[in-house]
This record gives C-alpha cells, sequence and structure tokens, in this order.
C-alpha cells in the first residue's frame, strides 16, 4: 500500500474565512498542517475533502499538496572529500536498525593504484584507463580528478535490499541521470553532503574560502587516521581534494537532495554517543529520505546556486 503525505497551507489574508488560527488575519501569515494517508492518490483525494468536511483544517481556502513516499531502492551519495560521507553512511545504519545499505562497486583504474591492488580491492573492479574509457552502453563512465571510473547499471540488478552507490560528483549526477532514463523500476534518490549551506555560499571569496575549509577537515582527518601530515605525498592530495571542492559544489543542483554538514570527518561530535550538532542532524535527514523517500529538512539547489 502506497504511503502519501498531505500538507495543507491556508493562506491568510485572502480565503474570506476570517477564521482565527495562528492570528492569520494578519498579511503574509501562513499555517500549515501534515497529514499521513495510506492507499491510492484517488483516496488521498478524498482523505482531503473528508479533513475539511470534519474541521482538521481551518476552511475550505486551502491549498493541498499529495507527496507519494516511495522508498528508494538505491541510495547515491557524493560530497567533496571530508565533509562527512563516511560517518554519516555508517551512523545512519548504526542508529537505524531498519536501515542496511548493499554498496555498489565502482570500476575504477588501475593507474589509480600505482603501488598495487590493496587487500580490500575486488580485482573484479579494476581496469585500464583505456578499457574503461571503452565501456559500453551498460555502464555509465565519468572521470574522478582525470581518472576513468564506471558504474555496471546491471549490477543494480543483482543485489536485494537498498542500494547505496558512494561516487564522484560527476558520475554520481550521471549515474542519478542514467537511472531515472533507463531503469524505471528502480526508485532513487541522490544526496549530495556539502560543508556549506547554500546561504554560506553567498560571498565573493567563495573559492578560496571554501578551499580553506576543506584544508582544515583534510588535516583533522589526518591526524586523527595517523598520517604523516607533514609528508609531501599527502600535503599534495590534501590540496588537490580541497580546490576540487568548489567545482563539486557548482554540481550539487544535480542531486535531489543537500544535506549541509558542517562536521566533516575527524569532527568529535560523530564520536559523541548520542550524536550531537550537525553530525545528529544529517543523520535524522539521511533516515528520513531512506525511510520516506522524503524530507523537507533537505536543501535544493539550482543551477545559478554557485557562480
Amino acid at each position: 500500500m502506497t504511503r502519501f503525505k498531505l500538507k495543507m497551507t491556508h493562506y491568510e489574508p485572502g480565503c474570506g474565512c476570517g477564521c482565527e488560527d495562528n492570528d492569520l488575519n494578519i498579511a503574509d501569515q501562513t499555517y500549515t498542517k501534515e497529514f499521513s494517508f495510506e492507499g491510492t492518490r484517488e483516496g488521498a483525494q478524498k482523505e482531503i475533502k473528508s479533513l475539511e468536511e470534519w474541521g482538521a483544517v481551518p476552511c475550505y481556502g486551502n491549498q493541498w499538496s499529495i507527496v507519494e513516499l516511495r522508498v528508494p531502492d538505491l541510495l547515491i551519495v557524493s560530497g567533496p572529500s571530508c565533509t562527512g560521507k563516511g560517518p554519516l553512511i555508517d551512523a545512519v545504519q548504526r542508529y537505524n536498525d531498519d536501515i542496511s545499505f548493499n554498496s555498489i562497486n565502482v570500476i575504477k583504474s588501475l593507474e589509480s593504484r600505482p603501488d598495487g591492488l590493496r587487500e580490500s580491492d575486488d580485482p573484479d573492479y579494476f581496469m585500464s584507463s583505456d578499457q574503461i574509457r571503452s565501456l559500453g552502453d551498460d555502464y555509465v563512465v565519468g572521470e574522478c580528478r582525470g581518472i576513468p571510473q564506471a558504474v555496471k547499471l546491471d549490477d543494480l540488478y543483482s543485489q536485494d535490499g537498498l542500494m547505496l552507490l558512494e561516487a564522484y560528483h560527476t558520475l554520481g549526477a550521471d549515474v542519478y541521470t542514467a537511472v531515472r532514463q533507463r531503469c524505471y523500476d528502480i526508485e532513487t534518490r541522490s544526496v549530495f553532503l556539502s560543508p556549506l549551506s547554500m546561504e554560506e555560499t553567498k560571498r565573493d571569496d567563495l573559492e578560496s574560502y571554501l578551499t580553506g575549509i576543506l584544508m582544515d577537515k583534510q588535516m583533522k582527518r589526518s591526524i586523527k587516521g595517523g598520517r604523516d601530515i607533514f609528508s609531501g605525498n599527502v600535503i599534495e592530495d590534501q590540496v588537490s581534494r580541497a580546490m576540487d571542492a568548489y567545482s563539486e559544489l557548482k554540481n550539487a543542483h544535480k542531486y535531489s537532495h543537500v544535506i549541509v554538514n558542517h562536521d566533516g570527518e575527524g569532527h568529535p561530535n560523530w564520536d559523541q554517543d548520542p550524536l550531537v550538532g550537525d553530525a545528529a542532524r544529517a543523520v535524522s535527514i539521511l533516515a528520513e529520505i531512506v525511510q520516506n523517500g522524503y524530507t523537507d529538512n533537505s536543501e535544493h539547489w539550482t543551477a545559478d546556486s554557485i557562480k
């Protein structure tokens, strides 16, 4: 049975009923109320009529929206390095017994492992860069900082339960588009994790400001992970990832939800139990998306959000 959210918005003045809820006779005030309903869309429309007849809402001068709450089969998560994707994915499973992800593998280039494959690497998901770039229509091929990656669409039909794809921002956006256009039976949601809110990006020095924030997060993660922060290779990697953040945020509008999280990897809020701060808020929002397929608590960016 399909679940729906029925959202009523009552504007005053305008309806002429003169109702007194929340001092609605003051210009530009609104009154909102939400209801849950299970059944069909036709049944949801009948439920709205019944709510108005029973007096559960102020009057007949209301605007209604019906949102179908469809639980996703695939969740795509992206965002700049060190914004907290790993801790968020771990925590949302730890604090919600009904959430468990089955990860979709990203095909990566052998050139990204100059020292050889790691013990945790699946050799079936490593190819040469030329092989990846020549993959056919059954794959979505993209680039991660100049190195090709790919996702095999057939893999989306080989998993049971909720699938998770954590991907570089361009590849994640391309997979989201491809699934919606070609895999009609897979319900998909995409989430971009941002270190800044849309309002916080409205500054002339955004690119340098953002790079500084991400360098600080990279440093904290390296210290917590025991890496040699004075190593030339570590510093080069940190600078590359931090400088990439600006272009990543410019792509955030291609995702269905933007979750703002100031508590990046290495932040002490992820070590608290229960979680606090933005770490707790981000987990709550992601859980809502996974459990309901919808949330009012994320941001939705447009193509001109980042100039």
